[in-house]
Parts: structure tokens; C-alpha cells; sequence
């Protein structure tokens, strides 16, 4: 059986009212995995989703808008032999081919115009041996970045002991 904690404990142990997460859970921001029959005061939580409710909580903390923090929240895994770091990145969103004449060879990327969307963010979990390379791309304009592990150092403890 999978360890599960209350939304009390869950409140609690984040530092989040209990109010603001039923309203992420109203605006369809987090879904529960099992709603019970006791409503939201009987919801049960599994470290799965307190990760995610915890990274879900930091982005909002550093300003990412609550529509990112979610999208962001579908991409969220781990790796067994490498730390992890969720990395919200805007900057190139893709290139203009210039039109060229029938059969001609098909343009370079050099030859390509660069295309930026402001407020368009590219999601991926990045291992930590390869952070530093990633974040050095000149595509990016700018780069969030979260530790996975540290957010699930943080929720652990919590199930600790819990029986669910």
C-alpha cells in the first residue's frame, strides 16, 4: 500500500494554508490522484504529488505564473543516479526558413532567421552533471531552475512513519 498523509500534515509540513491549496485544487492547478469521500478535508496525499505540490509552491514563490508552475508540474520525474533540476527557460522557440527557389538545397540554420516568443518557456528536467552544459546554451534568454532532490528532501520526512 502506497504511504499516504492528510492534507493537514501536507499544509503543515509545507508551510501552505490549507485554503491556498484547496484553491490550486478548485482552479484545477493540482489534481488529486483519489478524492475520498469525506471531500477535501479527507484527501490523502502521496510523496508523488506533495513533490509536486511543493515545486508547484516554489514557482509561485519566484514569480512563475500559475498556468506555467502547472505545465511545468507534467514534467516532473527523478533520476536514480544523478541529481535532478526541473529548468523553466525561455528564449528561441524555433527558426524562419527563408523561402529559397524550387529544388534548391535546404537552407542552413545560419541562413535560418531565429524566432523568440516572449513568454513561451520550454520545460525539461535536467540531470546534474549535465546542468551546467545545458544552461550555457545562447538560445536561452533566461533560465529558472529548481533541485528536485532539494524539494524532495524537504517532503520526505513528512512520510516518514506514515502509515496511509
Amino acid at each position: 500500500m502506497v504511504n499516504t498523509i492528510s492534507t493537514r500534515e501536507l499544509c503543515k509540513g509545507l508551510s501552505i494554508s490549507k485554503s491556498r491549496l484547496d484553491q490550486w485544487v478548485a482552479r484545477d492547478l493540482i489534481a488529486p490522484k483519489m478524492e475520498t469521500s469525506a471531500g477535501p478535508s479527507g484527501r490523502q496525499w502521496d510523496i508523488t504529488e506533495a513533490i509536486k505540490i511543493a515545486t508547484f509552491d516554489r514557482l509561485l514563490e519566484i514569480g512563475v505564473s500559475a498556468a506555467h508552475a502547472k505545465v511545468a508540474l507534467q514534467h516532473i520525474y527523478g533520476f536514480k543516479d544523478d541529481e535532478v533540476f526541473l529548468v523553466l527557460s525561455t528564449g528561441m522557440v524555433g527558426r524562419i526558413i527563408p523561402s529559397t527557389p524550387r529544388g534548391s538545397p535546404t537552407p542552413t540554420d545560419d541562413e535560418c532567421t531565429k524566432v523568440h516568443m516572449p513568454g513561451h518557456f520550454d520545460y525539461e528536467l535536467v540531470r546534474g552533471s549535465e546542468l551546467g552544459q545545458f544552461l550555457s546554451n545562447p538560445d536561452f534568454y533566461g533560465s529558472v531552475v529548481i533541485s528536485l532532490d532539494n524539494i524532495e528532501a524537504l517532503v520526505r520526512p513528512l512520510f516518514d512513519g506514515a502509515e496511509g
